[in-house]
């Protein structure tokens, strides 16, 4: 399972990215799920899990246990993106 807390949320044309940091490690991930209205009642502090199948999200007031939610891709781990961007950036 990857996933924890969430820090940030952006909004991506009709995808909805996740920022977590995780409770153990301290890694951060992103991930991706379609913008449903579900998905849009997501906040910081709740808590996001993926399987790399399904994304699971628990608010942080704990009124329910997972719902279950469509994963986009694979989670990604953040420093990658960043670096991948950064590469990107320098062969422009």
């Amino acid at each position: 399972m990857i996933g924890g807390t969430v820090t940030n949320l952006s909004i991506i044309q009709k995808t909805l990215e996740i920022t977590v940091i995780g409770d153990v490690y301290k890694d951060t991930h992103i991930l991706k799920t379609p913008l449903t209205s579900a998905a849009k009642c997501i906040e910081e502090d709740d808590a996001v899990f993926s399987d790399e199948i399904s994304l699971f999200w628990t608010p942080k007031l704990r009124c329910w246990h997972d719902l279950k939610l469509e994963l986009i891709g694979k989670p990604v781990l953040k420093e990658k993106k960043e670096e991948a961007q950064k590469a990107y950036s320098e062969k422009e």
